[in-house]
């Protein structure tokens, strides 16, 4: 019986411990007032094409480049990415790559960049994601695309994909 006991107080020691005790919020000194911010007028706020919003931290569509610069939260998870030579001259060749998105309503952002002197052609694979007050459901997204890299003259070519290298392309 006196060890029943014995239990019985240590289990309500330790749920004691486990308990939410209130506490006093301390009292903080009055925030100091500051002068009111000027509102700048309405066609002041409206973004121009391609400038960030600062509401949502992304680039208008139809800007410099597309809008294919502006925030984004980082480089895409791929799966595969494959790079095909022109069968012919005069056809483009292609980058084909699949992966996935974090969720649907985030957006898969492509910008091929000419050949350089050097014959680098940097493919920059970016994730943009949605605007933050944008409901949606949190499900991996996904995707596979087909990203053509243009007609190019015969020689060789380093594909980089953000930055690393992923294959040398020669066209003959």
């Amino acid at each position: 019986m006196k060890r029943l006991t014995l239990i019985g107080i240590m289990i309500l020691v330790m749920l004691s411990a486990c308990a939410v005790h209130p506490t006093e919020p301390e009292s903080q000194p009055p925030a100091a007032t500051e002068p009111p911010v000027e509102t700048p007028a309405p066609d002041e706020t409206t973004p121009a094409e391609g400038e960030e919003t600062p509401e949502s931290g992304r680039i208008t569509p139809g800007g410099p480049a597309g809008g294919i610069f502006g925030p984004a939260i980082g480089a895409a998870d791929m799966d595969e990415m494959l790079l095909i030579p022109p069968e012919q001259p005069g056809e483009p060749a292609v980058l084909l790559i699949s992966g996935s998105l974090p969720t649907p309503c985030h957006e898969l952002i492509v910008s091929v960049n000419e050949p350089d002197e050097e014959g680098n052609i940097n493919v920059t694979l970016l994730v943009n994601p949605p605007d933050p007050g944008l409901m949606c459901v949190q499900v991996i997204d996904e995707f596979a695309e087909e990203i053509s890299l243009g007609e190019l003259e015969p020689g060789s070519y380093n594909v980089l994909i953000n930055g690393a290298l992923l294959d040398t392309l020669v066209i003959e």
